[in-house]
């Protein structure tokens, strides 16, 4: 005996809205929220002089150059899940 099973359209909803919506919102919000005074920062390091000539302001800003782009991965990321999407099959295979 063969059991055929429908497929459903399962929709997560909170309050009447899209689950994915709502984490999408979440990812782009955040990210956008760290990386605008992060970027302020980082400006401020290389335009003040005594603060190009410190080392640890050197180092802070190197710190902030990977954080402005994990930041990017992350609104990257708000991208695919608002559409729910990768857009193309070779960014499956990117290692995260």
């Amino acid at each position: 005996m063969i059991v055929e099973y429908k497929e459903t359209d399962y929709e997560e909803t909170i309050f009447g809205i899209r689950a994915e919506l709502i984490v999408g919102t979440v990812y782009l919000t955040t990210s956008t929220l760290c990386l605008v005074p992060l970027l302020l920062i980082l400006k401020l390091f290389t335009t003040e002089k005594d603060m190009r000539s410190n080392v640890s302001y050197t180092i802070m800003f190197h710190i902030g150059i990977s954080d402005v782009i994990q930041l990017s991965a992350h609104i990257a990321s708000a991208v695919f899940v608002f559409w729910q999407s990768t857009f193309h099959p070779l960014v499956d295979k990117v290692p995260s």
